[in-house]
């Protein structure tokens, strides 16, 4: 099974190397990325395939490696190449060499040639959080998160009496999306909901409950 990776920064350094017999079989990597803009530093494995390789091609595929789209030539002394995207979505990525004889390795690519997934993810999740009735010694709230790649491990949902510094955490039902949080009156409350995606961007929400007599 490939693995997947997180990468909140402002331009995405992906390292891939140009293996002369790729496994055939196994899931690729995928990388979640909040910037349309990665590289890809890339090494050919062998001295014999450096002797031989002329260019590597970068080509990518949106529909999970049945049609490809040739991206750019490099010389095969060339050590980065890079790769912007136009919009948020799923890129699958190969690298095939060219010869000193003009042979292209692999000579087809399918499903088989994918290297690495790429996800751009540039949109942060979206995120509802309103009261609702409570009791005399809880408030309630519902709330919601809303994206294609959440990250479900991230989603906190914390409290703050307003004569407090820190905030507490609050355990939570993802599928029920409501509960309630201690109240003491005479003191105001702050209600935060943060939620995260795979490619690390972050919302955070906030209600403030008034102090109560």
């Amino acid at each position: 099974m490939g693995s997947s990776t997180r990468f909140p920064i402002s331009v995405i350094i992906i390292a891939i190397a140009v293996s002369p017999a790729p496994c055939q079989h196994a899931e690729p990597d995928c990388f979640y990325c909040n910037a349309l803009v990665v590289k890809f530093p890339f090494a050919l494995v062998t001295d014999a395939q450096r002797n031989a390789t002329k260019a590597v091609e970068l080509h990518l595929s949106r529909d999970e490696g049945v049609t490809w789209q040739h991206v750019q030539t490099v010389p095969a002394d060339v050590k980065w190449i890079s790769f912007t995207a136009k919009s948020d979505g799923a890129f699958w990525f190969a690298l095939r060499t060219i010869d000193k004889s003009g042979n292209r390795d692999p000579a087809v690519l399918d499903k088989s040639a994918i290297q690495m997934k790429v996800v751009f993810d540039t949109t942060p999740p979206v995120v509802e959080l309103r009261a609702k009735p409570g009791r005399k010694d809880a408030l309630g709230v519902t709330w919601k998160v809303s994206d294609d790649h959440l990250d479900g491990a991230s989603v906190r949902l914390e409290y703050r009496q307003r004569d407090e510094a820190t905030w507490t955490s609050v355990p939570i039902d993802i599928a029920l999306r409501e509960c309630t949080v201690p109240a003491r009156p005479g003191t105001g409350v702050t209600v935060r909901l943060t939620a995260r995606d795979l490619a690390g961007n972050a919302t955070s929400k906030s209600v403030v409950f008034p102090a109560t007599p």
